[in-house]
């Protein structure tokens, strides 16, 4: 079965085409989007619905069947962190307290205004998933791909061997996205 490149998962090169999914990349992409789509979520729920003083009671999780919930091990509060001028990001995994997600290497909330940004910087070794929530960032590398992704845009980027590139502010406001850094196995890095 052959599977062709979503448009919602690129806009760097819609030409691209994968032959064959392996279980594992088919199992790793589903917790991709399942991450976001929980990322998105709360994100969203908080914008649209946030009521200062308001609590979720245990009431109201046996109401929504929810009879035994599970107990939270741990609790990590993404931590806030300038970037330059402009850009902030709000990094959960990637902390110390964090380290140890293989394959899962960083997670960043990130809000950047024009002209801010993130100029032209290498990577290697893993892949990137940038979701944009609000806005737009145009993505250019020295391989000549270009594209933007814009609210509801999803960009799935491979530096196996390396990439230098720039992800740049493409509307106007604050812009805000997420990204997740994915490692790669060793025969994929170089």
């Amino acid at each position: 079965m052959g599977l062709t490149k979503s448009p919602l998962r690129s806009s760097i090169n819609p030409n691209l085409r994968f032959k064959s999914a392996s279980i594992k990349q088919v199992f790793l992409v589903s917790a991709i989007y399942l991450i976001i789509f929980a990322l998105c979520s709360s994100y969203l729920l908080r914008k649209l619905f946030f009521i200062p003083g308001s609590r979720t009671t245990m009431a109201d999780h046996e109401a929504a069947g929810f009879e035994s919930p599970r107990q939270v091990v741990k609790k990590v509060l993404a931590k806030s962190q300038e970037e330059g001028v402009g850009a902030t990001v709000r990094r959960s995994i990637g902390r110390w307290e964090l380290k140890n997600l293989d394959p899962f290497l960083m997670l960043d909330e990130f809000s950047v205004s024009a002209p801010a940004g993130f100029p032209d910087h290498p990577h290697r070794g893993f892949e990137t998933v940038t979701y944009m929530l609000e806005g737009a960032f145009t993505h250019q590398d020295f391989a000549g791909h270009k594209g933007t992704i814009m609210a509801g845009d999803l960009q799935w980027m491979t530096a196996g061997r390396g990439i230098v590139h720039s992800e740049m502010p493409a509307a106007d406001g604050v812009n805000k996205g997420l990204q997740l850094w994915i490692n790669l196995s060793s025969k994929d890095k170089m």
